[in-house]
């Protein structure tokens, strides 16, 4: 099955950067910038001959975290609710909700648990499992890399199952040599190498989450809602004062439509209100806050427009599952690691 053939499930892999075609991007912008691949961890498959991969979500996945495969090398396939793509050297597959799949070489080989097999982290440097046997070699970096810009609702809905990009089909592209440069870290470990594995995996999300706003804009979802005239200054507005007290009212306002208007854009495109809008919004700036600063959950509750920090709990509990202190704490007892030896699998 072609490419074509799968347009719900896979971004256009011959597309390049677009953030500057669409009209929302300084909203998309104020999102990505709160992107830090500060963990990662990553190891190297190479298997020989036929084979399959079950590939559910690894054991050891970190909570919070994206997969993300790149082939370095080999003719692989991917299979994902029934319908099978070509992949290939330089491809780049994101995998956002973690949702089973399978890839493999050939017809009928062996199956394969690189997750199993892997040594058990932390790593001090990335490890290669290799499955020797008869036949043709492939080489797939494998890795999870901290995503928390998807704990915002929002814009995981309107993501595809898998986001991938095809990086040798078009030598003008700048995301292949970022590609071949990560490969080469991984292959010629060289002092500093891991950071530059971290951020070029970081580069790498990124521009495949904008690459995607391409299909979204047909597909509907967050990104699609930027190219909403409506929708979009409602954002924007949104986006840029989060701390002031909104009401419907005054977001029809400030957006030059009326309420009837607005909520109607929103229920289409975002199928929610607007208020439900702001409230995720602040939800996900707070779950930000909880990571990355040591504020009492007072203030973080405050910043999120909540009167008491009991209120604040129970709605963050809503959204995410656990209270928020639980929530800090589960954040600071990941172990991301990446690793050292390569193990030989019969």
């Amino acid at each position: 099955m072609s490419l074509a053939e799968l347009p719900q499930v896979l971004i256009d892999p011959t597309a390049g950067p677009v953030l500057s075609l669409v009209e929302g991007a300084d909203v998309l912008s104020r999102l990505l910038r709160d992107i830090r691949v500060s963990k990662c961890l990553q190891y190297c498959f190479e298997p020989y001959g036929d084979w399959v991969v079950d590939a559910s979500p690894a054991p050891f996945r970190p909570p919070g975290s994206v997969s993300m495969h790149i082939v370095a090398e080999g003719n692989l396939w991917l299979e994902m609710e029934g319908q099978l793509v070509d992949i290939g050297s330089g491809d780049v597959l994101v995998f956002p909700r973690g949702k089973p799949h399978f890839f493999g070489s050939g017809i009928d080989g062996r199956l394969l648990s690189p997750g199993d097999d892997v040594p058990t982290p932390p790593w001090e440097r990335i490890p290669t499992v290799k499955y020797e046997a008869p036949g043709p070699r492939a080489r797939i970096l494998c890795g999870f890399i901290e995503a928390r810009v998807l704990d915002f609702q929002p814009l995981l809905a309107g993501l595809p199952h898998v986001m991938m990009a095809r990086t040798s089909i078009d030598s003008r592209d700048w995301l292949a040599p970022a590609v071949q440069r990560l490969i080469r870290e991984v292959d010629q470990p060289s002092p500093g190498g891991m950071t530059i594995v971290s951020r070029l995996s970081e580069v790498v999300f990124i521009e495949m989450l904008r690459r995607q706003m391409l299909a979204a804009r047909e597909h509907g979802g967050w990104l699609a809602a930027l190219g909403n005239p409506v929708v979009f200054k409602a954002l924007k507005v949104l986006h840029g004062r989060p701390e002031m007290a909104w009401t419907q009212q005054a977001l029809a306002e400030a957006t030059g439509v009326s309420k009837t208007v607005l909520c109607q854009h929103f229920q289409q495109i975002l199928n929610m209100a607007p208020m439900r809008y702001l409230r995720d919004w602040k939800l996900y700036q707070a779950s930000m806050d909880l990571t990355q600063t040591r504020d009492p959950i007072i203030k973080i509750a405050e910043r999120a427009g909540y009167g008491t920090e009991a209120a604040f709990c129970r709605a963050f509990a809503r959204r995410h599952g656990v209270p928020p202190a639980r929530w800090r704490r589960n954040y600071q007892q990941q172990d991301f690691g990446c690793g050292t030896q390569t193990r030989t699998m019969p």
